[in-house]
């Protein structure tokens, strides 16, 4: 809803609730997955799907008395308020984390030394077959799996079932991946692969880092998501084009990092997953609210259950 005067382009549709209903609850009904589905149904366009008025305008939805819309709506209101407190107190943790880490790796008391000292094998990049519409039992790693966070299986790829050339891009649980082309400021992006179930292929546009016996792949993953890193990533970063730079396995391996003994990389490998499971617990309340509001949508937006006086 909004609540300032003003104008709108024509890619949006303006509605005002009549007198006997509720704003709130309107709102929470064109959100509703009902009138959702209804616009995705009747949208006509393939670059820029549109629908209209007149297509959603016949749509029938429930809408109980006035009393009883205001109810339902403060009750899903109550549960918007409740998911971003949960989005602060997570943006909080997760600032604070970025700073332990940064303050405990900068005391850290070792020299610099070269990611290539740290390495059993050179970097090796992946192998990026064409994409295919049907399930084949083997995905492949999109681009967007490696975040500011590490990595996410955000964006997989079914790709044909086998081919001679994945044989140096299979992935097992817990191999570290770097990004080799992305904007400046996503480049060089470092997260642990995590089983997903299926087997699975790394692209080109990623590199593996296989560490050797001076350091976890824990430790290394957070020493390259460090500032000190970052910069030096970008640094090295070649290009023309401001959108898409690259970096080379050479430059990985020139990558300067200080690594302690194994003993002081666990003690600062353990605060760290202190940190990460406060922010996991608060992350699962927030899926446990998200949840909740979900079915009570469909619960209370289509008369199912009814509140009460």
């Amino acid at each position: 809803m909004v609540d300032f005067p003003g104008y709108c382009s024509t890619e949006l549709i303006v509605l005002r609730p009549r007198l006997t209903v509720d704003p709130s609850y309107a709102g929470w009904m064109l959100r509703s997955e009902k009138v959702f589905a209804e616009a995705v149904r009747t949208a006509e366009g393939t670059r820029m799907p549109r629908t209209s008025w007149s297509r959603l305008r016949n749509l029938e939805i429930w809408c109980p008395p006035p009393a009883e819309q205001q109810r339902i709506a403060e009750i899903l209101d109550e549960l918007d308020h409740a998911i971003e407190a949960c989005n602060h107190v997570l943006e909080k943790l997760g600032t604070a984390q970025v700073a332990l880490l940064r303050s405990i790796l900068i005391d850290i008391q070792a020299p610099s030394r070269p990611l290539a000292d740290l390495l059993s094998v050179n970097p090796r990049n992946g192998y990026s077959p064409k994409e295919v519409e049907g399930w084949t039992g083997v995905l492949a790693l999109g681009l967007g799996c490696l975040t500011v966070s590490g990595f996410s299986p955000r964006q997989l790829k079914n790709v044909p079932a086998s081919d001679d050339r994945y044989w140096g891009a299979w992935l097992s649980d817990g191999d570290l991946l770097m990004s080799r082309s992305n904007t400046l400021e996503m480049v060089g992006l470092v997260g642990r692969y995590r089983d997903v179930g299926v087997p699975c292929i790394y692209p080109d546009l990623m590199m593996k880092l296989v560490p050797n016996s001076l350091v976890r792949p824990e430790f290394l993953e957070i020493s390259l998501s460090d500032a000190n890193a970052r910069r030096q990533i970008k640094s090295l970063a070649q290009g023309t084009s401001g959108s898409m730079v690259k970096i080379s396995a050479d430059t990985a391996r020139r990558l300067q990092v200080r690594v302690p003994s194994l003993p002081e990389q666990d003690r600062i490998l353990r605060a760290a997953a202190m940190a990460k499971s406060e922010i996991a617990a608060k992350g699962h309340e927030k899926n446990k609210l998200v949840q909740l509001k979900r079915g009570l949508m469909e619960d209370l937006l289509s008369g199912r259950v009814r509140v009460p006086r």
